[in-house]
């Protein structure tokens, strides 16, 4: 039990639980430190519960590589990228946290991860409120949900709400505000934030070894040429 610390200026993360890593996380404020607040990776599967989880020079908190968890009534503000990031296999479960203040997204779930997202309050983010990539899972009070499809070419997964009891508002939606005005994400994102967004081939010059080209590629470089919907993810 680590409980009512102040963990705060590190050179990396705050906490890393790691390798099954278990363990309760309660009412600490963990504030400025590099990296994520919160490291959660390999399995590892512990419970925060009403900590804060702030003013982190990257993200609050990060779930990676099969990582598990219950992160619950945490206040989770004003980081410099997502709030909660959930990738690669991850399966936590989010449930009444308030996040918000975030310089990117609030929720972030891509690269296979999933889990069960409920009752959270999600506000004021510059990027989304809750954001999924295209093929990842959560579980809406027991029943299972896959993101598929984009705003362009299929039913529009910005507008799917992990869960109905989920709050969102106040999200400031800046990359959509940006394509709006024809501007190249790249001047939102910068080169370390990699926000969730739709991303598109060209098929007629495929120049790209990604096939990442975004709204205003398709409008100004690669006018009438025949693109495709490739994916929405970070």
């Amino acid at each position: 039990m680590i409980q009512k610390n102040k963990i705060f200026g590190g050179k990396n993360g705050g906490v890393l639980i790691y390798n099954s890593g278990e363990g309760l996380l309660v009412e600490n404020d963990i504030y400025c430190n590099a990296l994520a607040g919160v490291w959660i990776k390999t399995e590892s599967n512990p419970i925060l519960r009403r900590n804060k989880i702030y003013n982190g020079k990257e993200g609050g908190v990060c779930i990676f590589n099969s990582g598990r968890g219950l992160l619950e009534e945490n206040d989770i503000f004003n980081n410099a990228f997502t709030g909660v990031l959930i990738s690669s296999g991850s399966r936590p479960v989010l449930r009444k946290n308030r996040i918000f203040g975030g310089k990117a997204a609030g929720i972030e779930v891509t690269n296979g991860g999933g889990g069960a997202i409920e009752d959270n309050e999600v506000y004021d983010n510059d990027f989304d409120g809750i954001s999924l990539a295209t093929g990842v899972t959560t579980t809406v009070k027991g029943e299972p949900v896959v993101a598929t499809g984009n705003m362009r070419w299929s039913p529009c997964i910005q507008n799917f709400k992990p869960s109905p009891d989920n709050k969102e508002y106040g999200n400031k939606i800046t990359l959509n505000v940006a394509e709006r005005l024809g501007k190249c994400l790249f001047t939102i994102s910068k080169e370390n934030t990699y926000p969730m967004a739709d991303f598109y081939r060209c098929l007629t010059c495929d120049v790209t070894a990604s096939g990442a080209i975004c709204e205003n590629c398709i409008r100004n470089c690669h006018k009438d040429h025949v693109v495709r919907f490739h994916r929405r993810d970070r």
